[in-house]
């Protein structure tokens, strides 16, 4: 198993934050993370060639006092653009090397006005 870390953040260099989950497939399995603070992740996964996708974390939700999420609440947006959640669809690939020096940086669209409700 190799060390694969990097960060998830947009095109200006600002992070997403906690909560998106990253995924790396190969034909020998699948290997993720989840996202922390910064926008850093780490997984351990053999040397190989990976698809990889990125479910990122919602808009947090209003909380009335009491904690619980106020009537007439839509559902949270998702943070990034829909195409990273799949393996067909995000365009995301890279290939873990026989080294723990596998840094990969993913850069994410924002969710355009288009997507939103």
């Amino acid at each position: 198993m190799r060390s694969v870390t990097g960060t998830v953040q947009y095109p200006d260099g600002e992070p997403l934050p906690a909560g998106g989950h990253v995924v790396f497939e190969s034909e020998n399995g699948s290997y993720d993370a989840y996202t922390q603070a910064d926008g850093r992740y780490a997984l351990e996964a053999p040397p190989g060639d990976y698809r990889v996708l990125f479910v990122p974390p919602s808009e947090p939700l209003p909380l009335d006092a009491n904690g619980e999420v106020m009537p007439g609440t839509r559902p949270p947006k998702p943070l990034a653009h829909p195409r990273y959640t799949t393996f067909d669809t995000s365009g995301l690939s890279y290939s873990v090397q026989d080294t723990n020096d596998n840094v990969y940086d993913i850069v994410v669209e924002r969710l355009s006005l288009a997507f939103r409700y």
